[in-house]
């Protein structure tokens, strides 16, 4: 229910922006997030799981080559933690953790060159995330033990600083497709304890990398 509630704000915040400063565009993007992990309170090794990420962004000029761009994001952030010890050693040999964000864009971009069908944009904004979902698979004595939709502690919401760069390709005259590399550093950890005190402590990590390929429709001719 919670998950329901956040997608309908996200959707109407979304909604009321776009019917403030009318859309020029809009883009449905998919793509893979790396997440650079670390935590230096346990020992044993940490690793990302494949990861994937969708969005559906609008967009719209501002100026001259100024673009402003938001809309919302559904992303995964899953890992593993690997026991190092002995295989006699009693405690858990890997715990897998498995999260799900919802996420909303604020984003600027500023196109600054133009190669022919192909257009360069830099990017950079904020982005507000909600963990929406955390659930936790351990392995224990051969045997796998699981625990969905973790109840945490504290603060579920985020918030991060991405900056990256936009290739657009033309390939019709309201059409392109892109290329969206980004880097992203969490100033505003979503990060509390899991209500099992020992079984699953979210990372202290703040950086992750992102490519999303997209196709943008233009309700007016590609510039």
């Amino acid at each position: 229910m919670k998950r329901v509630v956040v997608l309908l704000l996200l959707m109407s915040s979304i909604q009321v922006f776009s019917q403030k400063m009318p859309v020029d565009a809009i883009e449905i993007q998919g793509g893979y997030l790396y997440y650079f992990l670390n935590n230096e309170k346990y020992t044993g090794t940490y690793r990302n799981s494949p990861n994937i990420g969708f969005s559906l962004m609008l967009t719209n000029p501002i100026a001259k080559n100024l673009y402003y761009h938001v809309g919302f994001n559904y992303s995964t952030k899953n890992f593993y933690w690997e026991n190092n010890l002995d295989k006699e050693d009693p405690f858990y040999k890997r715990i897998e953790t498995y999260l799900k964000h919802l996420k909303l864009p604020f984003l600027l971009s500023y196109q600054y060159a133009q190669l022919g069908r192909l257009s360069l944009n830099i990017v950079n904004g904020l982005v507000l995330n909600a963990r929406i979902d955390h659930d936790v698979k351990r392995q224990y004595d051969g045997q796998y033990y699981e625990d969905n939709n973790l109840k945490p502690y504290a603060n579920i919401f985020g918030v991060s600083y991405e900056i990256g760069h936009i290739f657009n390709y033309k390939i019709m005259p309201d059409v392109t497709v892109t290329l969206t590399p980004t880097y992203g550093y969490k100033f505003i950890l979503d990060k509390s304890r899991d209500y099992r005190t020992g079984i699953a402590h979210l990372l202290d990590d703040r950086s992750y990398v992102t490519i999303m390929f997209g196709i943008k429709y233009y309700f007016n001719n590609y510039p």
